[in-house]
């Protein structure tokens, strides 16, 4: 099959012809236009071949249209009044508040998007337009180096979007975003892990108005495209959204390998006696007493990327999420967690728990994942550890997540009810021993923690002051990707440098973590369009301005808390960046704005 390349008009409307005639026409009737603005992940490498592609399968008549890379402004949008279906891959444009109108108003008539990765944050002014329709967030993102797993949520295996995709299947590049919480007109179809961080939700269809066909997946960088499944996922979506019939293996026609399925939900909960002399928490009937909590919240469990955060729009929830069933609570993965209300100093905590049956070919590390955080802080780790696993020995199931295994293996099959014990005795602020059994077993005997887990509370739960909105700026003990904190330059530190001319800037610094170095930006408020700053990211440096891009170093690991040197050169256009007296990336073009 011969490739094709298009050369693209910035802002023009280009038809792809069909090379190779549709043996099934699945979609002939229907025009589909792809929309794309980033200077991430690809799309005007990635969209025209997935565009061709779709032609070739489903006969569908396709455009598409690029937002101009120099000035991130949208381009004309008269393509909405002929198109069926919008496939979108946009970060941080620029668009007029008539335009912001028009393109609003797509998705208010209820019309149908197929929407990738960054995405979720397409507009620089309007942050939070992607909750509002999509039902879900962008507030932080993993490493992206560390890739992606992902697997196909139980309850959404039948789902025609999934014909022909494998239950777990992997992307070497792009982490997971932080996406939750999901509202309720969000159904998760994938989720995703990458490294030991927890799963967040990389899939999901929404339904914004009643009857309307979203779908939305923050996986899309470059590399993801050499994946047959995330293909056949992406060419599902598209056929799903324009109400069309999804073939059985997919329109790529890819054998899944998955077997039939039906989500077991009996799950009735065991009659227990409740104590007399003990606080009940949940006693079966009701969620009262429990309050919806996700990392981004206070007290948080993550940094926040404050360029595109989106929480400023979309419900804010503060009930418990969670469902409450034949005397269980039923965790809703995707909408949040649950915190209780009333805190406890040294206490004995007895919690009944379930691990639901998985399908086969579900990645082990989404087997029941979940997990008890005593004082918010320190997460006794719930998954399927039943027999021949092959997790961490600090990750299965009763582990004291990433710092203590248990003495033994005491984890029931799934299906099955257990129990878990804690014992909790404080030796000083932020400092406890834990006893803990597991179906009496004991598995711990005194393991002693201090800091806080995986995604635990930044704050614990033993009086400590909330963060000032200063240190709420910052990027604090973050466990996710090292994005860059806001950085002040005083007049004390330095004169001002005009960056928008030639420059030398000489930084010395050690570091165990990412963050600023210096920048180029107003004290407050949102970041500038042509700010610049120079930032510690992913044990490599990073300059970027604004809307132009950035220039980057490959990973050094300079975070190794070693004194070291970076200078930044600006000449006749470009930039140079050194480090402990080694070149170590050029721009290729011209890196230069004004200062704004």
């Amino acid at each position: 099959m011969m490739n094709i390349r298009l050369l693209l008009l910035v802002g023009a409307l280009v038809s792809l012809p069909v090379t190779q005639s549709s043996a099934a026409d699945l979609a002939a009737d229907k025009h589909v236009v792809f929309l794309y603005g980033t200077e991430e992940y690809g799309p005007e490498n990635t969209f025209p071949e997935l565009a061709r592609e779709f032609v070739v399968a489903t006969g569908a008549r396709v455009s598409l249209v690029e937002s101009d890379p120099e000035t991130r402004e949208l381009p004309d949008l008269d393509f909405l009044e002929e198109a069926d279906l919008l496939v979108l891959f946009l970060r941080f444009r620029l668009a007029s508040e008539e335009q912001m109108q028009r393109f609003s108003q797509w998705f208010d008539d209820g019309r149908p998007a197929v929407a990738f990765r960054t995405t979720s944050h397409a507009f620089w002014e309007d942050k939070g337009w992607f909750p509002r329709y999509f039902g879900g967030h962008y507030k932080a993102h993993a490493n992206n180096r560390e890739g992606t797993v992902s697997s196909i949520a139980p309850a959404a295996w039948s789902h025609p979007i999934l014909n022909g995709v494998p239950a777990s299947f992997r992307v070497a590049e792009g982490g997971t975003y932080n996406a939750q919480p999901l509202s309720d007109f969000a159904t998760p179809l994938l989720f995703g892990k990458t490294g030991d961080l927890p799963a967040e939700p990389v899939a999901w269809t929404a339904e914004y108005q009643a009857g309307q066909r979203l779908f939305y997946t923050s996986l899309g960088g470059e590399e993801n495209f050499e994946s047959d499944a995330f293909r056949n996922l992406c060419h599902n979506a598209m056929l799903w959204a324009l109400d069309k019939p999804v073939p059985q293996n997919g329109v790529l026609n890819r054998d899944s390998g998955r077997g039939d399925w039906t989500e077991v939900t009996d799950y009735t909960a065991p009659i227990r006696q409740l104590p007399s002399d003990g606080t009940v928490l949940f006693a079966g009937d009701s969620a009262e007493g429990w309050s919806h909590w996700d990392p981004s919240v206070a007290p948080r469990a993550i940094g926040i990327d404050r360029r595109a955060d989106s929480t400023v729009g979309g419900p804010v929830f503060e009930q418990a999420r969670w469902t409450v069933d034949k005397g269980a609570l039923v965790a809703r993965p995707g909408y949040g967690d649950i915190v209780s209300d009333a805190a406890f100093g040294d206490s004995l905590y007895q919690l009944d728990f379930m691990i639901p049956k998985s399908p086969d070919g579900v990645s082990e590390a989404f087997r029941g994942a979940s997990g008890v955080y005593i004082d918010g802080r320190w997460e006794i780790g719930i998954v399927d550890s039943s027999s021949g696993h092959t997790l961490s020995a600090t990750e299965t199931c009763g582990a004291i997540f990433g710092v203590h295994a248990p003495l033994a293996n005491a984890c029931k099959a799934p299906g099955e009810w257990q129990r878990l014990e804690v014992a909790v005795r404080h030796l000083e602020p932020n400092v406890a021993e834990l006893t803990v059994w597991l179906n009496g077993t004991q598995i711990h005997d005194r393991a002693r923690v201090e800091d806080r887990t995986l995604y635990g509370f930044d704050l614990g739960a033993l009086g400590e002051e909330e963060p000032s909105e200063e240190e709420d700026e910052d990027f604090e003990e973050f466990d996710g990707p090292e994005l860059p904190r806001r950085a002040v330059v005083t007049k004390e530190a330095t004169p001002a440098l005009d960056m928008g001319e030639d420059f030398t800037v000489t930084v010395r610094f050690a570091t165990e973590r990412g963050g600023s170095l210096f920048a180029m930006a107003l004290a407050e408020g949102e970041w500038p369009h042509d700010g610049k700053m120079l930032f510690v990211r992913e044990g490599g440096l990073v300059f970027d301005i604004g809307f132009l891009g950035e220039v980057a170093t490959d990973d050094l690991e300079i975070d190794d808390g070693d004194p070291h040197e970076a200078v930044v050169v600006h000449r006749d256009g470009l930039i140079q960046i050194y480090v402990d007296g080694t070149l170590e990336a050029t721009s290729e073009s011209d890196f230069q704005r004004p200062d704004g």
